[in-house]
């Protein structure tokens, strides 16, 4: 029997955000435990009445525009700030600050290496990093000179923010010394960026996906091994290939996208796997390590939505590199997320009864 919603449950996502998060038929289950779910515009004065008794957001960019100067977006985080502090028992689903230590790759950077090491208790013989990080320099922009004898090369060149906007997850892949040069037209001459060395991982990545502090595996493609002769690379890490099928259809923004990029990304990431080098790296790949870092992330991010990127370095070590970090990426391949989504929400509006 259905039950009659008795708690109201404010969605904050962009379109785009809410077609890729896994929150498909998300409504009509929820009303089924109580809950009804509100779409927010926090431009609409309608919606800054409601008393919503739980809210969960993907501001991210919102708040990465803001900080830009970008009227229209201070405008709406204003309101979101307004509102949480007239409405102080509503329970925010994940608080800004906890949200803030992955807007900057540079704070990111400082949270993993809070994690290196595991708990002893879950960890005792642990002679080892829990996991490893690339070696990285900051640098306030592209023209800055740095000494290459701790970076060494190929490295990825990265907009130091992580969110602030479409522009933040355009990178590029920088075989050898000598392409520098070449990063003028992709890059503002006063912004800063992170030179983040390439790690070598035989074109296979695991993407780790948190929710509440269970993780979900999904392996996908990735570069192949570079080397020094290698060509400098743009591209946008949002448009990749997504599975080991060289003919896996082009989405909307690859077809608007030029053939030239496309082209150019097949060729450089790990499309057609003759070599089975997915399943080389799936044997290799450390499932109770992967439980330890999520759960050592878990605590020190206190986000109950995130996800995390790992490669196995090429060569017999098989050493484990946690290369990336975001807030609610899409969940929409992970199994049951709508259930799972409705019971963390009464789970959290259960603690504050």
């Amino acid at each position: 029997m259905t039950c009659q919603p008795v708690k109201t449950v404010g969605l904050i996502f962009s379109k785009k955000k809410i077609q890729r998060s896994g929150f498909v038929g998300l409504p009509e289950y929820a009303s089924q435990h109580g809950l009804r779910i509100v779409h927010v515009d926090l431009d609409d004065p309608m919606a800054m009445k409601i008393n919503f008794d739980l809210i969960v957001h993907k501001l991210t960019d919102l708040i990465a525009a803001a900080t830009k100067g970008q009227v229209d977006a201070k405008r709406q985080l204003d309101n979101f700030e307004q509102y949480t502090k007239s409405h102080p028992k509503t329970i925010i689903l994940d608080p800004l600050v906890h949200v803030d230590q992955l807007m900057d790759r540079r704070n990111t950077f400082e949270v993993l290496k809070a994690c290196l090491t595991a708990h002893t208790h879950d960890h005792p013989d642990a002679t080892e990093p829990l996991f490893y990080l690339p070696n990285h320099i900051c640098l306030p922009n592209i023209h800055a000179t740095f000494s290459t004898q701790n970076l060494p090369f190929p490295i990825l060149c990265k907009r130091v923010s992580a969110c602030s906007s479409e522009e933040a997850h355009k990178m590029t892949l920088v075989p050898n010394p000598q392409h520098i040069h070449l990063l003028g037209p992709y890059y503002d001459k006063n912004e800063p960026v992170i030179f983040q060395e390439f790690i070598q991982h035989d074109g296979v990545i695991f993407k780790v996906y948190v929710v509440d502090g269970t993780s979900f595996v999904q392996v996908r493609p990735s570069f192949k091994n570079v080397t020094l002769e290698d060509d400098l690379l743009h591209f946008d890490s949002q448009i990749v290939p997504k599975a080991f099928e060289q003919d896996t259809p082009l989405n909307s923004n690859q077809q608007n996208g030029t053939h030239h990029q496309h082209d150019s990304i097949l060729q450089a990431f790990l499309t057609r796997d003759t070599n089975n080098m997915r399943i080389q790296k799936e044997a290799v790949f450390d499932h109770r390590k992967i439980e330890l870092i999520t759960q050592r992330l878990f605590e020190q991010l206190e986000l109950t939505f995130f996800g995390y990127d790992i490669l196995v370095e090429t060569g017999p070590k098989h050493r484990h590199f946690v290369v990336d970090v975001n807030y609610f990426p899409s969940f929409n391949n992970i199994p049951d997320f709508r259930e799972r989504f409705v019971d963390i929400i009464l789970s959290r509006l259960k603690n504050v009864e």
